[in-house]
């Protein structure tokens, strides 16, 4: 029997756009996800704003202040005006995630069982920006375009190229849009190591030497590292053991 094929972004946005939810009030149940601790709550949406209840019986650190902090930041009720943009996310390599942005605070991340409920709260909630600017270059919501479509047409690198964001806001602008987030771990966002030159006043960009050996992956740098891997896949023996 073959194997269900797990939805896409571009399934969640057609279930999305088909409307087959109700613009009413809804209660979803799902795990709020942040990067010390995942709970599970219920996510209520309405014609104006959204709330989410922890459900504390799950917990068990209560008292516990490092904790504390996280769950005291994510129950709540936020009006749909301090939503700032909302992104489909992969969770466990499941498209059953969102990501809401805010202007008040740091994004919440909520997990769903299945790809209905996201498209259910893609779809009861509010058309959002993508929040460049604040200026609304584009309706995520109700577009839901693919991470190379918003790139291109919000100009995120004319806007660099311009400086109108600075090195660190483009980064962070391709780690949101590739699916990488604060809030999950294993998604976390990265950043290219390129320079290898970090004590020189000026740099001169033209130089090859002030670089890292670009012809090869980062994990490829450390010459020890790497003869290991080579040995390795060049010995053709299966009882390494795993993690090694």
């Amino acid at each position: 029997m073959m194997a269900k094929q797990l939805p896409t972004m571009a399934d969640i946005a057609s279930l999305a756009r088909a409307g087959i939810v109700a613009a009413t009030t809804k209660k979803i149940t799902c795990d709020i996800v942040t990067p010390g601790l995942t709970c599970s709550g219920t996510l209520k949406l309405t014609s104006s704003a959204f709330s989410v209840t922890v459900n504390m019986d799950d917990l068990q650190v209560e008292g516990d202040s490092k904790y504390m902090a996280y769950i005291d930041s994510i129950g709540g009720t936020w009006p749909y005006n301090l939503v700032e943009a909302v992104y489909p996310r992969r969770h466990m390599l499941r498209t059953t995630a969102v990501e809401i942005f805010l202007t008040n605070q740091k994004p919440l991340m909520f997990v769903f069982s299945n790809s209905d409920d996201l498209a259910t709260v893609i779809r009861a909630l509010p058309a959002s920006w993508l929040g460049i600017g604040r200026k609304g270059f584009l309706g995520l919501r109700s577009d839901l375009r693919s991470a190379p479509e918003i790139f291109a047409i919000a100009d995120i690198t004319k806007r660099w190229q311009q400086r109108q964001m600075t090195n660190f806001e483009y980064l962070m602008r391709i780690n949101t849009l590739s699916g990488r987030t604060y809030n999950d771990l294993n998604q976390y966002p990265v950043f290219p190591w390129v320079l290898s030159n970090y004590t020189s006043e000026i740099l001169d960009l033209s130089d090859p030497a002030n670089y890292r050996d670009l012809s090869k992956p980062v994990g490829a740098l450390n010459e020890t590292r790497l003869k290991s891997f080579v040995e390795r896949c060049d010995c053709g023996c299966w009882c390494i053991p795993v993690f090694t």
